[in-house]
């Protein structure tokens, strides 16, 4: 090369030298070596997403009106994990209320172990009340479910909500709440 050519590329190197120094010193900038290792944690959580390994169906197991005219509506939801090998822990985001507390709350519950190839279960209701005091219905719903590999490498995902959260999926509900 010529020198004119070393004259033409030196002040682009020298640009993109002091820009990748700069990227690393930014305030609020993710140092690269933490950013390779976040992306194997990813990978590693990923790896214990068992979400995509249940198939659930809600069935209504009692429904009607009482004697003082509160429309109710049992069901169960049936569970079956398809993984041929490996367990799963299955998690619920459960949707409480009370219309006579006047309470309400939502909470991850569950931590059903399940088999490779087999069936769990989990149970909700719906009381809708005909009654001035209530300010809402008396139910217990699953909103949202997760799966986590039952391995002993998933230990921490077990317990960790935000991971619940980024591998639910939408429960369908079975009983109208209304």
């Amino acid at each position: 090369m010529s020198k004119r050519s070393y004259r033409q590329i030196l002040p682009l190197l020298l640009i993109l030298l002091i820009l990748s120094v700069s990227c690393l010193s930014m305030p609020g900038a993710k140092n690269p070596w933490v950013a390779a290792e976040d992306e194997f944690q990813d990978l590693d959580r990923v790896a214990c997403d068992g979400t995509s390994s249940l198939a659930i169906i809600g069935t209504i197991t009692s429904q009607g009106t009482n004697q003082y005219g509160t429309r109710y509506c049992e069901y169960s939801y049936t569970i079956k994990n398809n993984q041929e090998d490996t367990g799963v822990r299955v998690y619920f985001y459960q949707h409480d209320q009370d219309g006579y507390a006047h309470t309400e709350k939502f909470h991850w519950m569950g931590n059903i172990p399940i088999k490779p190839g087999q069936e769990g279960s989990w149970t909700g209701s719906v009381y809708i009340y005909d009654d001035p005091d209530a300010d809402g219905p008396l139910m217990s719903i699953p909103e949202k479910v997760a799966g986590v590999l039952d391995l002993p490498e998933c230990a921490d995902e077990k317990q960790d909500e935000k991971f619940f959260e980024r591998i639910a999926i939408p429960v369908e509900a079975v009983c109208p709440i209304e």
